[in-house]
C-alpha cells in the first residue's frame, strides 16, 4: 500500500521541525494520532526514518531520501490542486492578469476593456508587475496571463507575440541629445541618464546593450515609474530611455522631446504569456482569442500589432 499524503505532510513537519508535538500542532492532529501515523508510514516502507534522541527527531539516510522526494510529491499534490481549481465551477469565469508596466501604458487597457463589454460575466483582476514577477507569478500558478516585454526569462511558459514597440529618447527641447542630427544609444550614454530601477526590462535590455559596446550604464536618478522619469527630464536632470506609446502618453508635454532610437535592438516586442496547462480554461482561452484580434474590430492603419503567434 502506498503512503496517504497526509502522512508524508507530517512526516516533512516533523523532518524539517525535529519534534512530533511541533509537527502535530501544524497537522492539526493530536500527538498520539501523530506518532501513529509515523509508525503506520514506517511499518509501510518497511525502514526506521527517525532516530528518536532527547534533542529531537532525527533523519535516518532512509528517512532523508525520503524527505527530499516527499517534498517534491506535496509539491506536485499542491500544484494539482491549484490547476484543478481552476476548473472549478465558482472559478472558470475569473481571471487574474498581471501587466508589466511597458504594456499598461500601450494598448492592452484598451483591448481589455472591450473584452470586459463583451464578457461582463468574467470577473478579472488586474495588478501591475515587473517582468520577473509576473513570470514567477504564472509558474507557481498565482495568475493565469501576463504581459511581459520580450527577451523577459520565460522558460516553462508558453509566449505569444502581442504588440511592437520602439525604445525611444525623452530629452529637455533645448538638451544637447534633442539637437543630434544622427542619434544613436552609444552616444546618449555620454549624458546623465535617468532610468527605472535596477530589475526592470527596459534597464535590463539597455544595460545589456550598453555592455555590448563596452559601455556601463550609470544612472544619474533611478525611479519606479515612468510618470517619475518623465518628471524629472522635465525639470531638465537628464534623459530618459521609454517606450515610445509610453512616451507619447504620459511624456508628451511641453519643453520635451521624443526621438526613437535607430538601433535594430531597439524594437520592443510585447508578449502574452500563459502556462501551457492553463489553456483548457475556456475563460482563459476566450481572452486569447480576443487579444488576438479574432473578436476585435478592424485595426486603425499604422497600427503594429499583430496576431498573437507562438514565439520560438
Amino acid at each position: 500500500m502506498l503512503p496517504d499524503i497526509d502522512s508524508l505532510a507530517l512526516f516533512v513537519q516533523a523532518a524539517e521541525q525535529r519534534s512530533l508535538t511541533k509537527a502535530a500542532e501544524s497537522c492539526n492532529i493530536g500527538v498520539a494520532g501523530a506518532s501513529r501515523r509515523i509508525m503506520l508510514l514506517e511499518a509501510r516502507l518497511k525502514t526506521t526514518l527517525f532516530d528518536r534522541t532527547p534533542r529531537g527527531m532525527k533523519l535516518t539516510p532512509a528517512g532523508k531520501e525520503l524527505h527530499m522526494r516527499a517534498k517534491t510529491i506535496l509539491a506536485q499534490v499542491n500544484e494539482m490542486q491549484l490547476l484543478m481549481k481552476g476548473f472549478g465551477a465558482d472559478s472558470q469565469r475569473a481571471l487574474r492578469v498581471l501587466v508589466s508596466s511597458s504594456a499598461i501604458l500601450g494598448s492592452f487597457p484598451t483591448d481589455l476593456a472591450a473584452f470586459c463589454h463583451a464578457n461582463t460575466d468574467v470577473e478579472l483582476t488586474v495588478e501591475e508587475r515587473r517582468g520577473a514577477d509576473i513570470v514567477r507569478a504564472l509558474m507557481e500558478c498565482e495568475a493565469d496571463l501576463g504581459i511581459i516585454v520580450d527577451g523577459t526569462p520565460a522558460e516553462g511558459l508558453e509566449t505569444f507575440a502581442y504588440e511592437r514597440d520602439r525604445l525611444a529618447v525623452l530629452a529637455p527641447a533645448r538638451h544637447a541629445v534633442a539637437a543630434m542630427a544622427e542619434l544613436s544609444f552609444e552616444g546618449l550614454l555620454d549624458h546623465r541618464l535617468i532610468s527605472l530601477e535596477n530589475g526592470s526590462s527596459i534597464m535590463r535590455v539597455i544595460s545589456e546593450q550598453a555592455s555590448m559596446a563596452g559601455r556601463t550604464v550609470q544612472p544619474t536618478v533611478q525611479v519606479r515609474g515612468f510618470e517619475g522619469l518623465c518628471r524629472l527630464v522635465q525639470e531638465g536632470l537628464g534623459v530618459g530611455v521609454l517606450p515610445l506609446t509610453v512616451a507619447k502618453r504620459v511624456g508628451n508635454r511641453p519643453g520635451l522631446v521624443m526621438r526613437p532610437l535607430p538601433e535594430s535592438w531597439a524594437e520592443l516586442g510585447i508578449l502574452v504569456a500563459v502556462r501551457p496547462e492553463r489553456r483548457r480554461n475556456a475563460t482563459l482561452s476566450t481572452l486569447l482569442e480576443f487579444l488576438s484580434g479574432a473578436r476585435l474590430n478592424a485595426r486603425a492603419p499604422g497600427d503594429r500589432r499583430v496576431h498573437l503567434v507562438p514565439c520560438s
